[in-house]
């Protein structure tokens, strides 16, 4: 279940949904870092504090994203990799089903494990566009 983290602060002692987190160096300021109330410089480089909202995400849970050309050719050689290995056993490839704009469905951990070795800086073909989407439970 996707919800605002709630988190006491160590200050004033109510729960806020928000972490401050500094522009720069994106740590979390200390020793509160959690009161709205305290945003200004961040204590560990001296830049500006920024409001960011977050919420849980289970790796079980689905998320749809546009495979590009790199990544449906890798699903395609690990299916046609595997079945040498079980002398055919899986039959013919079945590519994963996108819809009319090209999204498909899948569990995070499952995109992690089947393309996340792609997933490097600078890499030119990557497996999916960078832009998904969470479904919300």
């Amino acid at each position: 279940m996707k919800r605002p983290l709630k988190v006491k602060c160590g200050v004033c002692g109510k729960k806020h949904r928000r972490k401050p987190f500094c522009r720069r160096c994106d740590e979390i300021d200390c020793p509160c870092g959690y009161c709205p109330k305290r945003l200004g410089k961040c204590s560990a480089c001296g830049g500006s504090m920024r409001e960011v909202s977050m919420i849980e995400f289970n790796v079980n849970d689905y998320i749809f994203v546009k495979l590009t050309d790199a990544g449906r050719a890798e699903l395609k050689r690990q299916h046609d990799e595997l079945n040498k290995e079980v002398h055919g056993a899986l039959g013919e490839y079945i590519p994963p089903v996108e819809d009319s704009d090209g999204w498909s469905k899948w569990q995070m951990h499952s995109i992690m494990n089947r393309l996340g070795h792609m997933m490097l800086v600078g890499f030119n073909d990557i497996p999916f566009e960078t832009t998904i989407r969470i479904v919300n439970s």
